[in-house]
Order: structure tokens, then sequence, then C-alpha cells
């Protein structure tokens, strides 16, 4: 649905007030009774988040069989609790389990989620087999994986199959109108230079308990590095807002440097976070650099891992786009209480915050089922796949995947 956020930017006692037409994407009400889904392999919360926004749209001719392909063990059987009541209907069980999967029938797909170090290979098994993918990011961790990554998205193009990177960030409302400045020429002009930042923590305390994470979490070579797994949602942004509905190339963008750094996990730490022992410390490398170039824009991004939160904190996020004539600035830390934030600064004026009501924001929660509503509308032929999807994707994960090698260089 479309709705009108009305912006109050303040600068000293000056006060200016604006309205904003955020579009959203249309729900999806219907889709044929011939698709279905499977669910290859487990180790991410968000295999069932998705599953549960899939079913949990009124969707009064999607067909709810659910086939899980994995095997056994204690990701498995916390995926099965998770989804429970949305009809997980056939359980396949193996080592071979990627062999086991049948040949796809009209509308399958399949939600990718988990060791990224196999996404690659996943994606590629599925499309061979006729599905649809919807696959967590990253979809590629390195040039192994790029390559396969390419090769599966030419496939699809041939079987008339979507593979669709599960970017739930364009979905933010924040977001959402700081693309809509950026668009403004009078207002922003042309971007000139981005610093986008993220800080995340291995171990979050959710009601006084620690989350839970797999042990392979801690082992860049299966989850990948900081700089191929965070990034994805950073360069997304930078492609989709600063240069919307445009494909593009992988050859336009320049890679001038990348680096990465190690977090220290201690035993202790490590046990609170997976239940398991490790004999000492380890050094995750999941911090790093990206310096790119793209169309005569000067980027910079970096991606922090803290051990654990701090009493009171959360993750944090921050970016700041430069245009010709003003300057989008979005924060998400301490000075904000933890709440996402946005202000612009009209060239030679002070900067303003653009007022966003609570309840015209819009949740982490709600940005799955936002995406899973797309998808299974372009899977359904109800909407078209943009043209710029798939350049933009494979573009991103070009660049992921080469900054990785240079930093190992």
């Amino acid at each position: 649905s479309s709705g009108a956020v009305t912006s109050t930017a303040s600068a000293g006692s000056c006060t200016a007030t604006c309205q904003i037409t955020v579009k959203a994407p249309s729900r999806v009400d219907s889709v044929t009774a011939e698709t279905g889904s499977a669910t290859l392999d487990l180790g991410s919360t968000k295999t069932g988040t998705i599953t549960f926004h899939i079913h949990g749209q009124n969707l009064d001719s999607l067909q709810d069989t659910v086939k899980v392909y994995a095997p056994q063990g204690p990701e498995l059987d916390a995926y099965l609790a998770a989804v429970k009541d949305y009809g997980v209907q056939q359980l396949h069980c193996s080592e071979d389990f990627l062999q086991d999967l049948p040949e796809a029938g009209k509308g399958d797909f399949v939600v990718l989620s988990g060791d990224n170090s196999r996404k690659a290979d996943y994606l590629l098994e599925a499309v061979r087999k006729g599905y649809h993918v919807l696959a967590d990011k990253p979809m590629a961790i390195d040039g192994e994986g790029y390559s396969k990554l390419c090769e599966a998205y030419s496939l699809a193009e041939q079987k008339g199959l979507v593979i669709m990177d599960m970017m739930t960030e364009r979905y933010d409302t924040l977001n959402l109108l700081c693309r809509s400045l950026i668009a403004d020429k009078e207002l922003f002009g042309e971007p000139v230079s981005a610093r986008m930042w993220s800080l995340h923590h291995f171990i979050k305390t959710v009601d006084g308990k620690a989350t839970k994470r797999p042990g392979w979490y801690y082992d860049t070579a299966r989850q990948g590095e900081g700089i191929a797994d965070v990034t994805t949602h950073l360069i997304d942004l930078l492609f989709w807002e600063c240069f919307p509905g445009q494909a593009i190339s992988a050859d336009e963008v320049k890679l001038l440097d990348a680096e990465h750094y190690p977090t220290r996990i201690s035993p202790k730490d490590y046990a609170l976070s997976t239940g398991g022992k490790i004999s000492g410390p380890l050094s995750v490398m999941c911090n790093g650099n990206l310096h790119f170039q793209l169309r005569g824009m000067d980027v910079q991004m970096s991606v922090l891992w803290a051990s654990k939160t701090e009493p009171g904190a959360s993750d944090s996020f921050g970016a700041v786009i430069q245009g010709t004539r003003g300057c989008v600035r979005l924060v998400q830390d301490a000075t904000t209480g933890f709440l996402r934030e946005l202000y612009f600064t009209p060239a030679g004026e002070a900067e303003r915050k653009i007022e966003v009501p609570s309840s015209e924001r819009s949740t982490h929660e709600e940005h799955f089922g936002k995406v899973a509503a797309a998808f299974l509308s372009y899977i359904r032929g109800e909407a078209q796949c943009p043209q710029w999807e798939v350049p933009n994707t494979i573009a991103k994960y070009k660049l992921t995947t080469q900054a990785v090698k240079m930093a190992n260089e």
C-alpha cells in the first residue's frame, strides 16, 4: 500500500514540515495451487521466519506443503520447533539430502539459509532441478561461490526461474525515505560519496538469555568473513538508494582497497553462545573495510563485530551519503537510543531531523513478510522482477568476493 509520512525537520528555532509519500510493494492475495516449498539445510532462524511469513499472508490458494531436506541435528530440531504450526508435512533426513531433492513441480520453490559455504551449491542444484529460489544472504562468500552463482542466474534465465536475494532492508521506512530524498535532484543533487558502517554482536541477551548460534557461525570458511556477509546489505542499499531503477554492471564497480581483522572470542563466550567447548580463544575474521568507486562516486564501508553487547546496547548502523546539493545521514546507535533516525542537510544550511512517528515505522519482522510477498508475486507472474535486480546482485557479489580475496593477499 502507499502512505504519506508527515515529517517535521528542525534546525534550531526553525521548523519545517514536509510530506513525503512512501510507496510499498502491494501484497500478494493468492498464488497458484501448484506452488509449494522446500527448505534445504538449516542453521538460521531466518528460514523459520520466512516460512512463517509465507504461510501467514492469507494466501488462499498457496499449497501449504513444506518439505524439509537436511541432516539430523540440533539445527534441524530448532527449525522444526520454529515452524511447527505452519504445515511442515514431509521431512527428508540424510547426509545426501541435496541429492534427495526431487525435480520441481510447477511453481515449486526452495528457501535457502544456513551454512554459507555450500549455499551456492544448493542454489545451483535447486535451479538445475527447476526450483525458484529465495535465499538468505550471502549467496556467495568466495570466488568459487561467485562463479556458481553466476552460473545459477544464467541457467535460471534459460528456465524462466526466479532467484531472489533476501534484501529486507529495502522495506525499512527510514531507508525508503532516504531513497526518496536522494532521488530529489533539487534537494540532493547527484551522489558524490558515501560512508556506511554497521556494528553487530555475536552474543545478544534477550529476556535475560543469550541468543544461541551454531558452532560453524564462528568459522569464516563456512559463515563467510564480515566483508562477504554484512556488506551485502550495505552495498544493496547503496545501489538501490543512489541509483534507483538502474542496472549496474559488475565492470562499473572499481574496488580500490579491502582489509580485514579479527574479533577475539573467549572459550567462555563461545560456550555461552553455542553450548560447545573450545580449548582456547578464537580469532574470527569478521571485521573489515571496503573502498570502491562507482560512476564517479567514492564509497567506503566498514563492518564490525563485537563479542557481546554491553548492558542497554544493541546493534548499530550509520550512513552518510553526500550529494552535490545536500547530505543524507542515517544513524542508529547510543545517541539515538538505538532507534534508526534520518537527518538531511541542505547545501549551506543546518542539519534537519526528519521526524518519523512510530506508527509509520516498519519492523524487521514485517520486512520478511514483504520480501515473501514480492517473491511469491514474481513466481506467480503477477508482478515482474525488476530488470536491474539480477545485474545488481551479480555486481554486488563480485565486489564482496573480490574484497575477500584482496584482504587475504
